[in-house]
């Protein structure tokens, strides 16, 4: 669902010591702002943002904010993460092996030593994704109670199947941290795409599927070959990649990561187009013997690819 702006700045607004009648009788979201700001005054106050998408929603918390107080806001969209004049954009990476390794751990106390193999294994599946790693260790540590190694190792093992992992979900239990989320949906890898991946156009959607077909990271494709294979126009491309589905390397190829790529391949209603990706490679063979050459070799020697 969209998030209720009105509902969140009169969270605010109650947050700093505005009697909820007085908020309540304030008509409008430009209003409702204005009022915090005059509330807040020259206090310094840091306020998070959490999964914002549009400039409107972001414009008014902007506005609400006060002269000196900083504002942090998260989004999947990396367009929309550049809209803003005069601030820093990071980008957050995942977790390496030995941090994913460590956050799943944390939920089961001293017992790294115990799975660390299933760890590890564990932390490949899900690419180092943050909520995922919560999901996992939560979910381990419901299991794991009894001190039955046997149910936790069966445990790991289902959690392998990523059609699983993809609806592994837990109850929200304060609603309010995900305004995104309907009262009636749990948090799961499935729900949080879903929510990125309703946002598309219809034609993008079926772009998505169809892009399963590539493998999913570290390896990548060209907008090339995803133009060919998929028959789509670079603006569809450039739609998921703004949506945050697709991710550009540094060095201008695309990738997906695993999850997205397994989810992707769940909802396939699509026919894959495995003609045309033998058709475009077979071609880009025959136009670059050398570079391929010069590819398979480092791959043999352990080389990136």
């Amino acid at each position: 669902k969209e998030p209720n702006v009105t509902a969140l700045l009169r969270n605010w607004g109650a947050d700093l010591g505005i009697h909820p009648e007085e908020l309540r009788a304030i008509k409008t979201n430009r209003a409702l702002a204005d009022r915090i700001r005059q509330e807040i005054g020259d206090q310094n106050i840091l306020f998070i943002l959490d999964d914002v998408w549009d400039m409107e929603t972001a414009a008014l918390f902007l506005q609400a904010k006060g002269d000196h107080c900083s504002l942090l806001m998260t989004t999947r969209s990396p367009s929309f993460a550049h809209e803003f004049p005069k601030t820093r954009v990071h980008s957050v990476e995942v977790l390496d092996p030995d941090a994913s390794m460590e956050l799943i751990s944390e939920f089961l106390p001293n017992t790294l030593d115990i799975y660390q193999e299933e760890f590890v294994e564990l932390g490949k599946v899900v690419g180092g994704l943050p909520l995922a790693l919560v999901l996992v260790g939560r979910h381990l540590a419901s299991q794991s109670y009894s001190n039955d190694k046997q149910r936790v190792t069966e445990t790991i093992q289902n959690l392998l199947d990523y059609k699983k992992l993809l609806k592994l979900s837990e109850i929200p239990f304060e609603l309010d941290f995900y305004p995104n989320l309907s009262e009636d949906m749990r948090i799961s890898l499935e729900a949080a795409i879903l929510l990125s991946e309703k946002k598309l156009s219809q034609k993008a959607k079926e772009i998505l599927q169809m892009l399963s077909i590539f493998p999913p990271q570290p390896n990548s494709f060209s907008k090339e070959a995803a133009i060919y294979v998929c028959q789509t126009t670079a603006e569809t491309i450039n739609e998921l990649e703004d949506s945050g589905l697709l991710e550009k390397s540094t060095s201008g190829r695309y990738r997906f990561h695993q999850i997205i790529g397994y989810y992707a391949a769940s909802i396939c209603k699509v026919k894959l187009p495995y003609k045309r990706m033998i058709e475009f490679y077979i071609k880009l063979w025959q136009e670059h013997p050398y570079d391929f050459a010069l590819m398979i070799l480092s791959q043999v020697r352990g080389g990136p690819n």
